[in-house]
């Protein structure tokens, strides 16, 4: 049988003589007279990662449900085009375009699937 902690005066007197004696009266309950590490730091250190975790879950399910229908593919060759719509409506066309074309198809080709 697990000892209770705390236990109060009814739960108290319910107990067996021998295991009474194990208990000391504190402020209206019996505490059981043992040597306890404060836990309170670790357990709100705990409370607060969950709450974390539970933020960090809604703002992902928000992210996704807001790109669920963008295909990658289709996105990642905008980037790719982009420069070369930009450049043909401003009339520009020579050596520099394609090194910036060039940069920028080595950028895309890094990003993640």
């Amino acid at each position: 049988m697990a000892l209770k902690l705390v236990v109060s005066k009814e739960e108290y007197d319910g107990l067996d003589e021998a295991v009474k004696k194990l208990y000391v009266e504190k402020d209206g309950e019996f505490t059981l007279d043992a040597e306890v590490e404060d836990v309170s730091g670790l357990k709100s250190a705990l409370d607060k990662e969950r709450s974390n975790v539970k933020k960090l879950k809604t703002d992902l399910q928000a992210t996704v449900e807001k790109f669920k229908d963008i295909d990658p593919e289709k996105a990642r060759g905008r980037y790719v085009n982009q420069p070369e719509k930009i450049f043909s409506r401003c009339g520009v066309n020579g050596p520099e375009t394609r090194t910036v074309r060039t940069m920028i198809e080595a950028l895309a080709e890094s990003l993640p699937d």
